[in-house]
């Protein structure tokens, strides 16, 4: 059903909450329910939109504007932070004042792995730990994840094969990617981020830069349904930015977005 099957992001939010599915009923979209299925889906879906919760709406706007715009910085975090210490590690140490230089080395005396290697095991391990959480009962898994976390990352600090700071890199990531609201869209952003160090590897800051520039493009040329999928940014909709990462008050978003035809 998709337009593009083979990207990254999803095209179609799946949501089990009853008001959700209204609410994007009167926006004009359509609700997929399927026997036997506990969620519906909802076309068409544009990016911003994985970032916004339901629960947005009945807050204070000031609060759900600072809840919004942290969600797209964690975002950015995720898909970045990683990528742009490998980059100091390995290639531009200039951008870095001296003395956190000298705190970041100091921290990788007598690590015997490369930084590539260093971040890359890391950042495995700790999918390995959230997928096998999810595979278990929620106690377990819980259990799991936060016990686990814990004594991988102590084992390896004091066994010396990992570094304090890329440990802490690595788990400001890890807590960043649990503020994105949608599962799909969080698993698409933690996917992104093994290309990105790939190319921080082969191409330095210059390859953060084209990595990051590769994803605006593929935002921009995606489409959900026939509705731009980078919507209501490119193409740019005054009216609909009111309710992307900020929002207005209810009665002037209250109405069908222009982006959805």
């Amino acid at each position: 059903m998709e337009d593009f099957p083979y990207g990254f992001f999803p095209q179609l939010k799946n949501t089990e909450k009853p008001d959700k599915v209204v609410s994007d009923l009167f926006q004009g979209k359509a609700a997929i329910l399927m026997s036997g299925a506990p969620y519906a889906l909802v076309a068409p879906a544009v990016f911003i939109e994985f970032f916004q919760g339901f629960e947005d709406y009945s807050q204070r706007i000031l609060t759900s504007v600072f809840v919004r715009i942290t969600r797209t910085l964690s975002a950015l975090l995720v898909i970045l932070a990683t990528p742009i210490y490998l980059c100091v590690l390995s290639y531009t140490t200039a951008i870095v004042p001296i003395k956190l230089i000298k705190v970041i080395y100091n921290s990788r005396l007598g690590i015997p792995l490369p930084p590539f290697l260093e971040i890359l095991t890391m950042e495995i391990a700790v999918e390995l730990l959230r997928e096998g959480g999810l595979r278990l009962p929620t106690p377990i898994g819980q259990t799991l994840g936060i016990v686990g976390g814990i004594v991988i990352g102590e084992a390896a600090t004091k066994a010396g094969l990992v570094s304090p700071t890329t440990l802490v890199v690595v788990s400001t990531t890890v807590i960043a990617s649990f503020l994105i609201p949608n599962y799909e869209m969080a698993l698409s952003i933690r996917f992104l981020r093994f290309p990105m160090l790939i190319l921080a590897q082969l191409f330095g800051l210059l390859g953060v830069i084209l990595g990051f520039y590769i994803i605006v493009i593929i935002l921009i040329n995606m489409n959900s349904f026939g509705v731009p999928y980078f919507s209501p940014f490119a193409p740019l909709n005054y009216s609909d930015i009111k309710d992307t990462v900020i929002r207005f008050p209810l009665d002037k978003i209250l109405r069908k977005p222009k982006s959805f035809k």
